[in-house]
């Protein structure tokens, strides 16, 4: 599953590419490229590893578990994994640090002599974290606020939230947290103070941007109705 537009070969030398946005509007990207050197090349960000939440069912588990992973060059384990809803971090051998947050996807592992590729694709937007941009953070932020509530819910059973979690598509999960938020800010809007007025208008447009693609569906279930 290959989406966006590929970069330029010369932009691969960044050590990171987030793909281009699938429509203008979009909050994020649908795929994340990074290579994790063997070797630094000391002029300019150099993966060293990197750190994402992913579904594990291991130890003979039917149930899909979350599980923090690490990957470094070169890797050893297995090539490919769903990617769980949560940051991504990108480390690099100077404590420099690239975020991005993501609703679930695909991880691939390529591993060659000289680096470790690894590519995340998801059908919802992977966001890139950008301290610049308050209004995506605060995204990200309610986002996070939203799934942990369901946690909280289900602490009694903290393996059937996690399985539960792992069954519903990113862009599912994306356009419900969408619809979540529009209702919760409606009765905010107006009264708070300007950036929640910015992130209600900016959901809003994301919407009207899911509708035009043709990738808003036709009933956005509750959050409580997924998980």
């Amino acid at each position: 599953m290959i989406m966006g537009v590929p970069p330029d070969r010369k932009e691969y030398n960044l050590g990171y590419r987030f793909y281009p946005k699938l429509y203008p509007h979009s909050a994020g990207y649908p795929r994340l490229d990074i290579t994790i050197v063997k070797i630094p090349s000391e002029r300019h960000f150099d993966p060293d590893e990197v750190q994402l939440l992913v579904f594990s069912s291991a130890d003979g588990h039917r149930l899909q578990r979350i599980e923090h992973l690490k990957v470094f060059h070169p890797w050893p384990y297995q090539s490919s994994y769903q990617v769980a809803p949560g940051m991504i971090m990108i480390s690099d051998r100077k404590d420099k640090k690239v975020e991005a947050f993501s609703f679930g996807g695909i991880l691939q592992i390529n591993v060659g002599d000289e680096n470790t590729r690894c590519v995340i694709e998801s059908d919802a937007p992977i966001i890139e974290i950008n301290l610049v941009n308050r209004t995506v953070m605060e995204l990200v932020e309610e986002v996070e606020i939203i799934l942990a509530k369901r946690r909280a819910i289900w602490a009694h059973d903290e393996k059937k939230f996690e399985a539960l979690l792992a069954k519903i598509p990113p862009l599912q999960l994306y356009t419900t947290c969408i619809e979540e938020l529009i209702v919760q800010l409606k009765h905010t809007f107006g009264h708070d103070i300007s950036n929640t007025q910015d992130l209600y208008q900016f959901i809003v447009a994301e919407k009207k941007g899911l509708m035009t693609e043709g990738l808003w569906p036709e009933k956005v279930p509750s959050i409580s109705e997924i998980i």
